[in-house]
C-alpha cells in the first residue's frame, strides 16, 4: 500500500512539472511504475579504477487515462542511473548523473531513450531527456522523456520502489 501512495505521489508530482513539447506524441502520456526493483552496483575503488554507483530500476508501467488503440498500454521498464555527482555525507547516493531507459512494450514494439537526472529531495529523482530510438513509431527519436523515480531505500541493497515516466 505503501509503494502504491508513493506512486501516486510521483505521478502527482509530475503532472506538477508542466508538459513537455514534442510533435511525435501527444503532451502527457504517463505511465505509472507502483512497484519497481533496483539493483545497486557500487564500485568502491577496490574492483575498480575510480569509484561508480549504478541503479538498474525494473518494472512494469501502466499508461494512465490511455484509451485501446492511442499510445500503448503497458510495458516493461528498465531504467538504469549512473552516478557522476553524490550527496554528502553519503557519498554512495548519487546528487545528479545520467541514464537510459529501454521499454518494451505489450505490443513487442520497443522505446530507449537517454536522460540526466538529478535529486529533487531525499527521496525522488527527477529525469529529463528524449528518446534516441525504438520500434515504437508512437515515441518516435526527438521525443520529450521526463520522469520520477524514488531513492533506493537502501543505497547498497537491492530493494523495491515506485517511478513514473511521461513521454511527449
Amino acid at each position: 500500500m505503501r509503494r502504491l501512495i508513493v506512486a501516486f505521489i510521483l505521478f502527482g508530482s509530475l503532472l506538477a512539472l508542466g508538459p513537455a513539447s514534442t510533435t511525435a506524441a501527444p503532451a502527457g502520456t504517463y505511465y505509472v511504475m507502483p512497484t519497481v526493483s533496483v539493483i545497486p552496483t557500487i564500485c568502491t575503488g577496490i574492483e575498480c579504477d575510480t569509484f561508480t554507483a549504478r541503479y538498474d530500476y525494473l518494472g512494469d508501467g501502466d499508461c494512465v487515462s490511455c484509451q485501446p488503440g492511442s499510445p500503448p498500454i503497458r510495458g516493461s521498464f528498465s531504467l538504469t542511473l549512473f552516478g557522476e555527482r553524490f550527496l554528502p555525507p553519503n557519498p554512495v547516493r548519487p546528487k545528479s548523473g545520467t541514464g537510459t531507459l529501454s521499454v518494451l512494450w505489450a505490443d513487442s514494439t520497443t522505446t530507449t531513450a537517454t536522460y540526466s537526472f538529478k535529486a529533487r529531495d531525499s527521496k525522488v529523482y527527477s529525469l529529463t531527456g528524449k528518446v534516441t530510438g525504438g520500434t515504437n513509431s508512437r515515441f518516435a527519436a526527438g521525443t520529450a522523456v521526463d520522469g520520477l523515480v524514488g531513492l533506493p531505500p537502501n543505497p547498497v541493497e537491492p530493494g523495491e520502489t515506485s517511478a513514473a515516466v511521461r513521454f511527449g
